[in-house]
């Protein structure tokens, strides 16, 4: 593997996500970052181009796994396939050509609408067993109102119930995955619900909304509207209730991720 020239790699920096205060405590600071662009502050060498956070050669012609980009020279052929590749939004895909020349045997058609369980764009992150799995949408952000659109048909945002069968005890794979459940619907915080809250950016009063296991430590909120979302520590929500706890926290219903929780109905 050819190494990166030094000049590549300076200047390049990471965009710091943006995150509410109750998203930091309750994620302990590892809330999302998806929408971070990853080729923002990379700067590549003259004839270069940044795909994905790297630099890359542009294609040199069919049948390789180079980026197609029309350059001054290049065959009729080989302007015509980058015209193709950088598409109407001008995103460069990877591998076209190659998946063009590669003849796709037949495959038995899915049975039934659970063969895939997340709906495009969004593709399946982390399988946790045959009834959940955690859904990614490389292009999109959802509040917890829309976060069902990444489950495909047959499968559906998982309710607390679902999710605590699986993460009582257990850290997820992910964090801010959303599920579908709500704790602060307007007024006082209560017992997590199987849906969705108002998608509302709203505040109020201050109120404790989560409570760390074990220690019976809690956490107040101002937002009027939250629902529930996946965490790398375990809380009880809603109410101080070891009925209510497992690997989750409360979340603006409002504020936007690319991850939902799915479950197969």
């Amino acid at each position: 593997m050819v190494p990166v020239p030094a000049r590549e790699r300076v200047r390049y920096h990471r965009p710091v996500p943006r995150c509410s205060i109750l998203t930091l405590i309750a994620f302990a600071s590892a809330c999302s970052d998806d929408a971070v662009d990853p080729c923002a502050g990379v700067v590549c060498a003259p004839g270069r181009v940044c795909v994905a956070g790297r630099c890359l050669q542009p294609d040199s012609g069919k049948g390789d796994r180079g980026v197609d980009l029309p350059v001054d020279g290049a065959a009729p052929g080989d302007a015509a396939d980058a015209r193709a590749d950088l598409g109407g939004d001008g995103a460069v895909e990877l591998g076209v050509d190659a998946a063009a020349d590669v003849a796709t045997p037949d495959l038995p058609a899915p049975d039934g609408p659970t063969a895939e369980p997340c709906a495009a764009p969004a593709v399946a992150q982390h399988t946790v067993n045959a009834t959940m799995v955690f859904c990614w949408d490389p292009v999109n952000s959802y509040n917890q109102c829309q976060a069902s659109l990444l489950c495909a048909a047959g499968w559906h945002l998982c309710t607390p119930p679902e999710y605590r069968a699986v993460f009582a005890a257990a850290a997820p794979p992910e964090v801010m995955a959303w599920i579908s459940g709500c704790v602060r619907n307007g007024g006082a915080p209560h017992a997590p619900t199987n849906t969705p809250c108002t998608c509302s950016p709203e505040l109020g009063a201050l109120a404790f909304v989560a409570w760390v296991c074990g220690s019976g430590g809690g956490l107040t909120g101002a937002p009027l509207y939250l629902g529930v979302a996946t965490t790398v520590n375990c809380f009880r929500v809603g109410q101080n209730d070891p009925a209510y706890q497992a690997f989750w926290g409360p979340a603006t219903a409002a504020q936007l991720s690319r991850r939902s929780v799915c479950c197969r109905d």
